[in-house]
């Protein structure tokens, strides 16, 4: 219980114990002057009793008013009787008011035992306050100081979620672009390997291989002369032939997707044109590669000129193919020794289905008897066969009038 309650209890004591006095006061007078009236009312029954014996004397000395007397002794004896009866219930007032006064008295004797209970009980909550109000101001200091330090907690902390988010955005931003990376490295790495969109292997863009073709040709000056185009594939063939050095392809890693799983290795990878050219090194694909971008550079990429694959029991090898048309074709096979040749050893073109022929029979002996033409890829095209047979009518039926001049027949 605080002050201000044991304040305002000894407060509405106060005024209840006053107001009880006051009612008190009232009664006591109000019951004095009952008193009072009833002495008067005494001393004039008194007096009326002695105007009767004065009047009886009078009766007797004076008979003639006897009559008169008579009726005024009955208006007084009625006026007695009325004023015994007041008298009666005057005394039954007082005697009520004497009941209620002790009643009252008996209220106020306990209301002031409450009273003074209340003030004990004051006394109690005050003296309990004054020895204890050091201690809880003491107490709500500290709860202010603690609250005040939460609150610089909190605002702490806020400011430290605050930056860790930011940090973990961040991290987020930072693994996402770890992840993008990796799989660009994935597919950067894995598409040495796995043959798929080997489009991008033939280059003939690229300043190196430019510069090379332009160095040992000078360029195809008359594209209307036959001789001068094959010279220069001959010349492009035999610089491959003697600069780059055959290397069987060591252990290659494959990385997994998931950076988790382990990384193997497999032996067969696929150089660019100008890896090759830096390497001075390469197997089959790497020589048929490089030499496909270079004839396509010296070209200016506006005749077809291919990288043909061919797949045997166990292995593969790859070489240049030029189409033209009336159906015949060049090969130019660097890594094998091998071009499509005249009688006399000069580079010419033959009938498709015979020169494919000779090609695949040449290396039957060392792929297999079941050796077939599996792809054809350039930086336009890429297409796979189940068979030979299927490679020829492809070559017959929709490759007419490609190449840059019509060969003659040797």
């Amino acid at each position: 219980m605080g002050r201000k309650t044991v304040v305002g209890l000894g407060i509405s004591i106060t005024v209840l114990f006053a107001s009880l006095l006051i009612s008190i006061v009232y009664y006591t007078e109000t019951i004095k002057g009952l008193q009072d009236q009833i002495v008067e009312l005494h001393s004039q029954v008194a007096q009326l009793e002695g105007e009767k014996a004065n009047l009886q004397n009078q009766v007797q000395n004076l008979q003639e008013e006897n009559a008169a007397l008579l009726d005024e002794i009955s208006v007084k004896n009625v006026q007695i009787e009325k004023l015994h009866t007041q008298v009666g219930i005057l005394n039954s007032q007082i005697s009520n008011l004497q009941n209620q006064i002790a009643l009252k008295e008996q209220q106020i004797s306990s209301l002031e035992s409450q009273v003074n209970s209340l003030i004990t009980e004051k006394n109690i909550l005050q003296m309990w306050l004054e020895n204890n109000i050091t201690f809880f101001e003491e107490q709500m200091s500290i709860l202010n100081y603690q609250k005040l330090t939460l609150e610089n907690t909190v605002e702490n902390l806020t400011q430290e979620y605050n930056d860790l988010l930011y940090s973990y955005q961040c991290l987020q931003s930072e693994h996402y672009n770890y992840v993008m990376a990796y799989e660009n490295l994935v597919e950067k790495v894995n598409w040495r390997w796995n043959q798929i969109n080997v489009e991008r292997f033939i280059t003939p863009d690229d300043p190196a291989v430019k510069n090379l073709v332009f160095n040992i040709t000078g360029g195809w000056s008359n594209p209307s002369d036959l001789n001068e185009l094959l010279t220069d594939l001959k010349t492009m063939y035999n610089w491959v032939v003697n600069n780059i050095e055959y290397r069987y392809d060591g252990l290659y890693p494959i990385l997994p997707y998931d950076p988790h799983e382990t990384i193997s290795f497999w032996d067969e990878m696929w150089q660019l044109p100008n890896e090759t050219l830096e390497l001075r090194k390469g197997d089959c694909e790497d020589m048929a590669i490089l030499l496909c971008s270079m004839i396509r550079a010296y070209g200016n990429e506006q005749y077809f000129t291919e990288a043909i694959f061919i797949v045997g029991e166990d292995v593969g090898h790859i070489a240049v193919q030029i189409p033209s048309s009336e159906n015949r074709i060049i090969i130019l096979d660097p890594a094998g020794n091998y071009y499509t040749s005249d009688l006399s050893g000069n580079l010419t073109s033959k009938d498709i289905e015979e020169e494919i022929n000779d090609w695949l029979n040449y290396w039957k002996p060392q792929l297999g008897s079941n050796v077939y033409v599996y792809r054809v890829f350039s930086d336009y095209i890429d297409e796979t066969f189940n068979s030979t047979e299927e490679y020829l009518d492809w070559m017959k039926a929709d490759r007419v009038e490609m190449g840059p001049i019509p060969f003659s027949k040797s």
